[in-house]
């Protein structure tokens, strides 16, 4: 399955993630433990791990990991389908 998101990934908006923000992965972080299109919740403030720019989410395998920011966008009520 491909997916394609058409906006601005989390790092190019500028934007600080918040704790209890829902994200939405992109093809970036596909490598590592993530489904692009699939819905995730910030479970920390962006830079309350190991980086300024690092997110916390539980990933695929139920594991709390800290990806960075451009492996995801904003959620802004799309209805998220398969292609």
């Amino acid at each position: 399955m491909i997916v394609s998101i058409r906006k601005q990934n989390c790092d190019e908006t500028g934007k600080m993630i918040k704790k209890g923000d829902l994200l939405i992965a992109n093809h970036e972080g596909a490598d590592f433990d993530l489904t692009a299109g699939r819905i995730y919740v910030a479970i920390k403030n962006q830079g309350d791990g190991t980086f300024h720019d690092c997110i916390h989410v539980i990933d695929d395998r139920g594991v709390e990991q800290d990806y960075c920011s451009a492996y995801f966008c904003f959620y802004e009520g799309e209805l998220v389908t398969e292609a």
